[in-house]
């Protein structure tokens, strides 16, 4: 019987130690969802996406506010041709990410004198 509440023990212990280290220690992942492709055709753009609930997310180095489950969403005016984003999620005790995304923007029209 002792050996088996030691296994548990030993168990939780171990399965509490795994969700710190992955939870607490590594960095935050940032997921993009919106846009889907490097090609748009309208302006603005909402940017959505998810991280880390428990840090802080920055675009271009511009605060961006996080939903309790980590779900973002940013407008952002583009210029033709090539704009490029940095995304900067940044948990509580310094681990950080890099996310680097290009979104080109082509108006209908220069669509319309390329056919």
């Amino acid at each position: 019987m002792t050996e088996k509440i030691f296994d548990y023990s030993l168990f939780l212990f171990l399965a509490i130690n795994l969700y710190l280290f992955f939870n607490l220690v590594l960095p935050p992942k940032i997921k993009l969802i919106y846009p889907t492709n490097e090609i748009v055709n309208s302006n603005p753009i909402i940017i959505k996406g998810y991280t880390d609930k428990r840090g802080e997310l920055f675009i271009n180095a511009v605060p961006v506010y996080l939903q309790n489950d980590g779900y973002f969403e940013k407008e952002f005016y583009l210029k033709e041709g090539v704009n490029n984003f940095t995304f900067k999620a940044i948990k509580h005790w310094g681990q950080t990410s890099l996310v680097e995304k290009k979104i080109i923007l082509t108006t209908n029209e220069k669509n319309k004198q390329a056919k």
